[in-house]
């Protein structure tokens, strides 16, 4: 086989005539910037202009990068999810009340663990009001605030029909390898 690297979602738009004459399968790794439906502009374009693409479907990469709505998805289907708020403002944390400590602070659209590090869990209402003012500030978007749930964050691949999950990614939330990755081995 033969590669032809495209680029950006802009880049495919460009290059569609082209990309159409010469590609049989694109393979969809864009991330896309300043979206909050970013990481489904490529596979969008793939759809409307009948490319044939592999991985997730654009509405499957939106819901997945709004943590809010993919939480209320998975309550929704009977699964168990922490307890947890979205707060727009930091004034919103007054307004709690009594809270389940620890908790973690997490941007709202943000995937691969951008924004969460060891500074991310919070032990006092103290903590929490002021990573909920850097992340909104840092990131210029909602936060959500959870009850944190000790263990690394994962990764897991889905493919087929039937669904298979495929050897799942964990990444470490503490300050020695919060910029680090390993695969989990069966």
């Amino acid at each position: 086989h033969r590669v032809l690297r495209i680029g950006s979602a802009h880049d495919l738009l460009q290059r569609l005539p082209r990309v159409r004459r010469q590609t049989d399968l694109l393979f969809t790794i864009a991330e896309g910037w300043a979206s909050r439906t970013r990481e489904a502009w490529v596979p969008a374009i793939c759809e409307v202009a009948r490319l044939p693409y592999v991985g997730s479907p654009p509405q499957a990469l939106t819901l997945a990068l709004d943590k809010w709505v993919a939480k209320r998805v998975w309550q929704a289907e009977g699964l168990p999810v922490p307890w947890g708020v979205s707060l727009v403002r930091v004034e919103d944390v007054a307004g709690l009340g009594k809270l389940p400590f620890p908790l973690i602070v997490k941007p709202r659209y943000e995937g691969s663990g951008i924004g969460i590090d060891a500074a991310a869990i919070v032990h006092d209402r103290q903590q929490l009001t002021a990573r909920v003012a850097w992340a909104i500030a840092a990131f210029r978007q909602p936060v959500g605030v959870e009850e944190f749930i000790h263990g690394g964050e994962f990764t897991v691949c889905l493919v087929g029909d039937p669904l298979t999950a495929l050897i799942p990614v964990q990444r470490h939330i503490d300050p020695a390898t919060t910029l680090s990755c390993h695969i989990v081995q069966k």
